[in-house]
Parts: structure tokens; sequence; C-alpha cells
């Protein structure tokens, strides 16, 4: 994903897949975010997740790796704002008001979207860890993130819904840090709340993203008709030129 990103000139934090046999290529500055390459849900995200040195980063990527089995992302930890924006439909895709992650953690704790802050209501990051929808943000910052969230949906081909999450630097530039095809749309989810805020309620939110996969499957089949017939076409008419 975010391969393609850079590839298409979208902005996301500057990282690398690494292993721990391959620690010796590293080649970020500290501090660094490190996640499993292939979880959703904030599995394997916690404070011990940032690092700030090449002891913490060693023992990190050790811990990750082995728990999930594979490489681990290491990527440059950004300490600005964070947003999510929700993205429905295909033909044209629109968006749904901005949300932003807000943290109220004591200054000692990195603001990061941990697994805790997600799924533990007894721990302090779920605690001191809000949604607030339509987010506090001027109306360029807004569009520039609308227009990112957008690029990004057609550029990995998405259809349907997506959500996509932006952060700011430290000098104010927006980053992709992730999007997500698949995000949670239960009736407490970010989703749904963006979906409030817009005057959608929850149960006209899910018949809105039902209709929208039955319109993807019709629009799917159609296509591969199209294609199937057309395919057939061809070769009857390559058949008939072959035998003159």
């Amino acid at each position: 994903m975010k391969t393609h990103l850079q590839l298409a000139g979208i902005d996301t934090p500057n990282y690398q897949v690494l292993t721990p046999d391959t620690l010796h290529l590293f080649a970020i500055d500290f501090p660094c975010i490190v996640k499993p390459c292939s979880e959703d849900g904030s599995a394997g995200i916690c404070e011990e997740s940032v690092v700030y040195d090449l002891t913490a980063l060693e023992k990190q990527v050790k811990v990750t790796s082995e728990r999930f089995r594979g490489k681990v992302l290491v990527e440059e930890l950004l300490d600005g704002r964070e947003f999510n924006v929700m993205v429905l439909g295909t033909n044209p895709p629109t968006t749904l008001p901005i949300s932003e992650i807000v943290y109220s953690l004591p200054e000692t704790k990195p603001a990061i979207l941990t697994f805790a802050a997600k799924w533990d209501p007894d721990s302090l990051y779920f605690k001191h860890t809000t949604a607030h929808c339509p987010a506090n943000i001027d109306y360029e910052l807004q569009q520039n993130m609308i227009a990112t969230s957008l690029a990004a949906f057609g550029i990995l081909g998405n259809r349907g819904y997506a959500r996509i999450d932006l952060r700011l630097d430290s000098r104010g530039n927006l980053k992709v840090l992730e999007l997500n095809p698949n995000p949670d749309i239960s009736l407490d989810s970010g989703a749904a709340l963006q979906a409030r805020t817009a005057g959608i309620e929850y149960e006209q939110f899910i018949q809105k993203l039902v209709q929208l996969a039955l319109d993807n499957h019709d629009s799917q089949t159609d296509k591969q008709t199209y294609e199937t017939e057309g395919q057939a076409s061809d070769n009857a008419d390559t058949a008939q030129y072959s035998r003159v």
C-alpha cells in the first residue's frame, strides 16, 4: 500500500520492512513506531511500539516478529494531529465528515492509537483517546484531506467504502498512515459516528453500505458478461479468418 501511494506522489511516513536479521539495514530517524506488517484493529500496537534508540528498536522488532510470525513495519513517528476520513461509493466516491482522534494522555505516553485504546475500556489509553467529529480544522486542510483520501481510494482500487487514516508531521504536512478497506462499522465505531454527523442514522448507514455492495456486484457482473461475450465474438472472428 505504502509503495503504491509513494509512486503516485501521495505522502506517507518514511518506512522500512525489517526482521531481526535485517536490522543492520535500519536507516530511519528516531523516534519510530514498530508495527506488524499484516494485521488490523491495532493488533500489536502498544506503548512499547514507539522506540527512541537502537536497543529498544531491536527488542520491539524481535518481539513483534515472533508474535506475528513475520516481517515488521518500522515507520517514522509523526507527532501531529490524527484524522480519519470515511469514503463511500465509487461513481463518484464521496466522503463523510472528517473525524479527529484526540489524545489527552500524560506527556510521558506516546499519542498513538494502541490496541488498548480501541478494545480495553479499563485502560489508560481507552479513557484518554476520543474521536471528535466533525474535526475542528480550517477549510484548506479539510479540502487537502478529502482530495488525498479520494486519490488514495482510487489509486488502491477500492470500491464500496474504506477509511483513510492520516496524520500531520511536525511541520504540518499531511501524510497517509493507512487505508483500511474493511473498517469497523459497528454501532459505536468511528465510521458510524461520521455517518451520524452527516445526518445518516445507523440503520440507513448499513443499508447504504449493503446497496453499495449490490451495485458493485451488478457492475462487476455486467463487466464480466461484456468481457466474456466480447471474447467469444473475438474468438469466432479469429476462427472464421483462420479457416479462409
